[in-house]
């Protein structure tokens, strides 16, 4: 075990068993991150049978609540039952039977893409497109399923000329596109446009982030990776990637978790690194996000999520970002080292995979 996961398997161990952050309150998302992270660093690690029957109940208690329209939109539904479909297939094959997300998953795929904005690069769009291919395939478990073509022939031809999806910049892109290719690598499906690396690598901060604030954020950073992981071997590359994994070496809290930037604090104590970084790293997003602080006190306050009763500060550990944190290290450890990459953790698609 590195010292890295060492001290993340202390910071779990301190955790209560159904808290997602210290303080989080009781949070079946934090209580999945948690099997993610141990199954991560110990393969070996069991099924939690106690936690699958308290998630089988919730969703299905979810279901009797709710009709499927609004179910398909609804992304802590989907969100939840797509991460636990991961965890589950972990161990063996397993299909969700829920009449109601059976009927989403009948839903005409192109009418509900489009209603999502997946066409167009909508934030958030991408995870509703990955739910949607999640679902049909936990329906049929067959991957010449002709919703599964449809779903292809429309990302195909919506995808832009760098390979992603909608006119906004790259960073918003490439964060709401990672979704989409994680369908396309579990199915093998390579995609009629390259994605344009060198615009991700100019996106890249001094630090090696690749977000639109001081300290990039989980989900930007893995998501960048993961798509660099798909160019070829380049110096550019592995310069840029050995960059990210310093800082993120570095950035690893105290107690041993990850947040989602060590840097942002209380406004008076950063709102000037904040704003000297923007400066220094100048591109749109990261001069909206500047503005957005500036001007929004309680910007600094929580990052609220359906995750948790209580939400979590920019700078405070919390079992998501340690997961994804873990994740990208070994992300770029497995391109620069030439080595298995660890982060392929499900045999399922989605997030993981």
């Amino acid at each position: 075990m590195t010292t890295i996961e060492r001290k993340i398997v202390e910071y779990i161990d301190s955790l209560a068993a159904d808290e997602l952050f210290l303080g989080s309150g009781s949070s079946l998302f934090g209580e999945l991150f948690r099997e993610y992270l141990n199954i991560t660093i110990n393969p070996k690690t069991p099924l939690n049978e106690r936690l699958s029957s308290k998630i089988d109940e919730h969703l299905l208690a979810i279901e009797s609540s709710a009709d499927a329209l609004d179910l398909a939109a609804s992304k802590s539904y989907l969100q939840l039952l797509c991460f636990y479909l991961s965890y589950r297939n972990y161990y063996d094959v397993y299909q969700w039977k829920g009449e109601k997300a059976k009927e989403i998953s009948l839903i005409p795929v192109r009418d509900y893409l489009k209603s999502h904005g997946c066409h167009t690069g909508r934030p958030g769009s991408g995870n509703f497109a990955m739910f949607l291919a999640i679902l049909i395939y936990n329906d049929s478990l067959n991957r010449t399923d002709s919703r599964l073509e449809e779903w292809f022939d429309f990302m195909d031809e919506s995808m832009n000329n760098q390979g992603l999806w909608g006119t906004r910049h790259i960073t918003y892109q490439m964060q709401n596109g990672y979704h989409q290719y994680e369908i396309y690598n579990y199915f093998n499906r390579e995609p009629p446009v390259e994605i344009d690396f060198m615009a991700i690598l100019q996106s890249q901060d001094v630090q090696g982030h690749f977000g639109p604030r001081i300290g990039g954020g989980g989900c930007y950073d893995f998501d960048a990776v993961s798509l660099l992981s798909r160019s070829s071997n380049s110096s550019h590359i592995r310069k840029a990637l050995l960059k990210l994994l310093n800082s993120l070496i570095l950035e690893q809290n105290i107690d041993g978790g990850f947040c989602e930037s060590v840097y942002i604090k209380s406004y008076f104590t950063s709102i000037w690194p904040i704003l000297k970084y923007t400066a220094r790293n100048f591109n749109i997003p990261r001069l909206k996000s500047a503005i957005r602080f500036l001007f929004f006190y309680e910007s600094f306050e929580r990052l609220e999520t359906h995750w948790s009763p209580s939400h979590r500060k920019f700078h405070q550990s919390d079992l998501w970002d340690t997961w994804f944190r873990l994740m990208t290290i070994y992300k770029i450890e497995a391109r620069i080292k030439e080595i298995p990459d660890r982060s392929k953790v499900f045999k399922y698609p989605g997030i993981g995979f």
